[in-house]
């Protein structure tokens, strides 16, 4: 899998120049694999397992810098035709790019991306990081060198030094699901977010945006559906053809319903032609609902289709005790003990080298935000006529009054009345915590981006469009080994342009016609079958979930009731063993709970084993 490091120093201190020799020297001995593709002074870059296309290295002229992974670069301002893969930048980009500081990147290009920026006059190192963050971008300190790194595996094969748990952050991701921003979970290990440029000057730091979601929502707002629509399917289909032009084989994880089918559609009329074979999951004595609309969605384009039935009895929680080392713990469920591992399968009998999802077009295209539309409207109109339509709609969806839809839409929008998205069903729902972290949750607002402390003007819906931006999937597979050669995750629909274009419409105009993801259905109705178009509903699993917790009952309770998590006070010890108790009417209700404390506390037990040795 691609990763890469790099080392940042002063070229002034002998110290620090001797520092980063012993870390070049460490890393290429740990591994034989790594290649160095920048060396300049005060900044040497090293990639591992490179990927031509999907992770590939961009150097820039003179040796001004170098971009790793899969930049794309935009046609025609505010067209999305024409974007097409960036093989090299040439003297005059890179001269844009040097003279701006790495700006223009944000404003030109797009992707899969870290940048790594020298100026050879001043010496200094920018690094930059797209901002849809795809490419996990981490930094740590050794001996005054600056170490950026995208896997901390191999800053373990380095021996670098202990890393520490960092418990105020375990605190926010126990407490309502996420992090906490400018945080991670190790004390160590800052995150260099999505859309940040950090910049070292001699011994100096600094951290800047270049892109801000809030900036871009208040920027050319698309209200009216016919453009909004054409302008949405363009933005889409490009992006998907940029990425399927990466990829010969792509594995696609079709679930039958309105996302996934878009981007099957995407995928299939992609000029490069990638072979396309489709999953879609079912289980035992299940409704089957999903299945026939994704058999609706393969006759339509006419790819493979395999048809998996999912069995929880396959699904170990032990597993967990033997993860990749992450900086993070995971935060997508307990799907990687089960799903991940058989499509890595599927994808090796297929020779796919990318695994594609539908992630995000629940958030993208207004189907978590559709609860605010009317107060979205009222925010930027004020009380008028059209608003007792977008009032009806919401409470055709959210399934309350007209009058309550309106009476929330004024309170929110007009008086500005703030909206704690992270709180609002987050620590309310979590049942098994000590009273001392609900307490400590209900007086603040966690953030698990700094993003959200900056958006108090942007309009609740789009705010809510931001939850799977601020939390990109996970790139590396936490079952198998970072240096071992598997897909790699692709969310196409998460992708800077589509990001940024539904931003700019507001989600009364995503709710178009009072119908969930109302705009995306209209842009790809001549796309995507009718029976899906038609499809407002999303099919359940009843009972699958509890049966997994059940099958690893005995498991969680040796996991938890005497785990860390216990032990610190952030879960509350009889609560948790009235939970795992084995009766199936009191543990349904915390099965998704405990699934995210098992993960937690895994991870928290594979960073406390003592781990001895510093770089040579």
């Amino acid at each position: 899998m691609f990763r890469y490091m790099a080392f940042s120093w002063n070229m002034a201190s002998g110290e620090q120049s001797r520092t980063a020799r012993s870390l070049a020297a460490n890393l290429t001995e740990a591994s034989p694999g790594w290649r160095q593709v920048l060396s300049c002074r005060g900044l040497a870059v090293y990639c591992a397992d490179t990927r031509a296309m999907s992770s590939d290295i961009h150097g820039m002229y003179a040796q001004s810098g170098v971009v790793l992974g899969a930049p794309f670069e935009y046609g025609s301002p505010g067209e999305y035709r024409d974007i097409r893969s960036v093989a090299n930048l040439g003297e005059r980009e890179s001269a844009r790019i040097a003279v701006t500081s790495g700006r223009d990147l944000i404003v030109h290009y797009w992707g899969r991306y870290v940048a790594f920026l020298h100026d050879p006059v001043s010496g200094t190192v920018r690094v930059l990081r797209d901002p849809t963050g795809h490419l996990p971008c981490f930094k740590m300190t050794f001996g005054g060198v600056t170490v950026i790194f995208s896997c901390v595996a191999d800053c373990l094969a380095m021996r670098l030094l202990p890393f520490t748990i960092n418990w105020n952050y375990i605190t926010a991701r126990v407490a309502n699901g996420v992090g906490q921003a400018d945080e991670t979970a190790l004390n160590e290990v800052p995150e260099i977010y999505g859309g940040e440029c950090v910049t070292f000057a001699e011994e100096r730091i600094s951290r800047a945006f270049y892109w801000h979601p809030a900036d871009v929502a208040k920027s050319d707002v698309m209200e009216e559906p016919t453009f909004a629509a054409r302008a949405l399917r363009s933005a889409t289909r490009s992006c998907i053809h940029a990425w399927a032009n990466c990829y010969r084989s792509i594995l696609h994880n079709l679930s039958g319903g309105l996302d996934s089918s878009i981007v099957l559609s995407c995928l299939a009329d992609a000029p490069s032609k990638p072979l396309v074979t489709c999953i879609t999951y079912s289980v035992p004595n299940g409704n089957f609902g999903e299945r026939p609309y994704a058999r609706f969605a393969v006759e339509r384009v006419g790819c493979a289709h395999i048809e998996y039935e999912r069995d929880p009895k396959t699904v170990r929680f032990s597993d967990l005790l033997h993860v990749s080392p992450a900086v993070n713990p995971p935060v997508d469920g307990c799907s990687f003990l089960e799903l991940t591992r058989v499509e890595n399968k599927i994808a090796s009998q297929v020779r796919a080298s990318a695994i594609c999802t539908g992630h995000g077009g629940d958030t993208l295209f207004g189907s978590t935000g559709h609860s605010e539309a009317a107060a979205d409207y009222v925010r930027r109109h004020g009380i008028d006529g059209p608003l007792l339509r977008h009032a009806a709609n919401v409470a055709s969806r959210t399934k309350q009054s007209i009058w309550a839809a309106l009476t929330h839409a004024i309170c929110t929008g007009l008086l500005r009345r703030p909206l704690d998205l992270l709180r609002t069903n987050q620590i309310e729902n979590r049942k098994l915590l000590c009273s001392v972290v609900v307490d400590a949750g209900l007086r603040g607002m966690f953030a698990p981006h700094p993003w959200y402390r900056s958006i108090a003007e942007v309009p609740p819906g789009t705010v809510m469009l931001l939850m799977d931006v601020a939390t990109p999937a996970v790139f590396y597979d936490p079952l198998r080994n970072p240096t071992a050669d598997h897909p790699e995750p692709l969310c196409p629909l998460l992708s800077q342009p589509v990001i940024e274009l539904c931003l700019r419409i507001p989600s009364y105009t995503h709710l178009h016609k009072g119908r969930d993801r109302g705009l995306a259905r209209r842009a790809f109705e001549v796309d995507v079958p009718r029976e899906i178009l038609r499809r407002q509903w999303k099919d359940s699993i009843p009972g699958f979930g509890e049966a997994i917790f059940m099958a690893n009952l005995e498991f969680a309770r040796e996991l938890l009731i005497d785990g860390m998590l216990i032990r610190n006070r952030l879960l509350d010890r009889h609560c948790v063993e009235a939970a795992l108790s084995g009766s199936p009417a009191r543990s349904g209700g915390f099965v998704g709970e405990v699934f995210d404390y098992l993960m937690v506390e895994s991870w928290v037990r594979t960073w406390s084993k003592p781990r001895q040795g510093v770089c040579a």
